[in-house]
């Protein structure tokens, strides 16, 4: 479960696939998630660049 931090927004996630094949499935991806809940620093990571490019399974 991903939790609020105090003054930021809640977490959003964006995923664009751009291309299908018979094997492969590529494409991009936005977002941003929290990485430290448990120290108090409620620190998040932002993806703002993110690509995957995968192997179909069947």
């Amino acid at each position: 479960m991903i939790e609020s931090v105090d003054g930021r927004p809640e977490s959003a996630y964006t995923v664009n696939v751009t291309e299908i094949t018979a094997t492969t499935l590529r494409g991009t991806f936005t977002g941003n998630y929290l990485t430290d809940n448990f120290s108090g620093s409620g620190t998040v990571a932002e993806v703002t660049e993110g690509e995957f490019y995968v192997k179909r399974a069947r």
